[in-house]
């Protein structure tokens, strides 16, 4: 999965991710693992199901994701907001 996920984000190709029960689309900006060393998806959701009244940014624990499938849209690089030397990715597994 975490090879899939990498490859996603150095192509900065969209993601149908299947997590908790919902399908997001999202732009995935890295891979991190947090202060537990548990890897996390960062990206931005572009469409499928999820709060639009919520920041589109969103996480994503990797070991909980239930399916996913790259797709062949990419998106333009990087989103404005994206910080991707944020103190909360403790350790950058991979990005674009």
């Amino acid at each position: 999965m975490e090879e899939l996920l990498c490859r996603a984000v150095r192509r900065r190709a969209l993601l149908a991710v299947r997590y908790r029960g919902l399908t997001r689309v999202v732009e995935p900006y890295l891979i991190f693992a947090g202060p537990d060393e548990r890897l996390w998806l960062h990206g931005w959701q572009v469409g499928g199901e999820f709060d639009p009244a919520a920041t589109p940014w969103c996480d994503v624990r990797v070991e909980d994701i239930e399916a996913v499938a790259p797709t062949s849209a990419t998106y333009n690089w990087p989103h404005a907001e994206y910080d991707p030397d944020s103190p909360r990715f403790h350790r950058v597994v991979c990005r674009a």
